[in-house]
């Protein structure tokens, strides 16, 4: 689960990596179908989504 403020990278077959923040995906009710994230090529699927995760400062 991510927070609204957080970013993730989703991540192609083809090896294409997009950066997103999370609050550009619209929430989605129980009997929704999906939301689409990326245009995707031929054949091409997602295969990982994740988290960014912020460098901790130093000394932290």
């Amino acid at each position: 689960m991510v927070g609204t403020d957080d970013e993730i990278l989703v991540f192609s077959s083809a090896g294409n990596i997009i950066r997103m923040g999370a609050n550009e995906i619209s929430s989605q009710g129980r009997d929704a179908t999906g939301v689409r994230v990326a245009r995707l090529g031929e054949g091409e699927t997602i295969v990982a989504v994740a988290p960014v995760l912020e460098a901790e400062a130093e000394g932290e």
